[in-house]
């Protein structure tokens, strides 16, 4: 009778063990399906998740107008004075490129359609959708985190040339500052693309809390005899 139970602990123990080999299997939602949700409410998000960038944008171009006539004397003497120029065309550029994307960029619709057109029957084909469908979510995540310092550093230097190159206590200068400040803002305000990632990595890891398993027989010290035990064992 122990003999038999020890068999049906360590079976279940395995069985156990073995579907949680597999965590892309075991989170819900899984990747795949989270590609799908994102896909139907895409729409929604395009435009909010980008304001940041687009504020800090939208200040530097402002900013640069108002510089284009404040350029200081020692600016237009050493050839600075196209400076606001270029930050007015940078700015407006991050303010163009994120409503471009915004209305007809659609890639968790893209990653969908295509990774919905391979074999989904088998446990390997389950899995290589599922772990390419991570890849995608991970992939959008590091080029939303790439937008935003990439904005934020161009903006702050914009900004920085035109409080360099416009007369002191100018409102160029002071839109200048506010503009440096809304480009060090946009690095806290993360984008949807990265919040998704980062929530299906939360789920995946879930799946990983405590487990309580009896894989075995303890040595109990008192009566120095092989007894049946509970291992809990924290995995993550």
């Amino acid at each position: 009778m122990r003999i038999l139970c020890l068999s049906l602990v360590l079976l279940s123990s395995n069985l156990l063990a073995q579907s949680l080999e597999y965590p892309e299997l075991n989170v819900t939602p899984r990747a795949s399906e989270r590609l799908k949700i994102e896909a139907s409410r895409e729409d929604d998000s395009a435009y909010s998740q980008f304001y940041a960038i687009q504020v800090s944008g939208l200040s530097s171009l402002v900013a640069g107008v108002m510089g284009m006539s404040e350029t200081s004397k020692d600016a237009e003497d050493d050839g600075r004075d196209i400076l606001p120029s270029v930050a007015a065309g940078i700015g407006l550029a991050w303010v163009g490129a994120t409503y471009y994307m915004a209305s007809s960029y659609r890639p968790y619709k893209a990653a969908y359609i295509k990774l919905s057109k391979m074999p989904y029957k088998s446990t390997r084909d389950r899995l290589t959708m599922e772990r390419l469908a991570e890849e995608e979510l991970h992939a959008l995540k590091s080029m939303g985190r790439k937008m935003r310092w990439i904005s934020a550093v161009s903006n702050l230097a914009l900004a920085g040339a035109v409080m360099d190159t416009t007369e002191k206590e100018s409102d160029a200068k002071m839109a200048a500052g506010v503009a440096a400040a809304f480009a060090i803002g946009s690095v806290f305000f993360p984008l949807h693309w990265e919040k998704v990632s980062d929530e299906q990595d939360q789920y995946k890891k879930r799946i990983f809390s405590p487990v309580a398993l009896t894989p075995a027989l303890f040595k109990d010290i008192k009566s120095n005899k092989n007894v049946m035990g509970m291992n809990l064992v924290m995995s993550f």
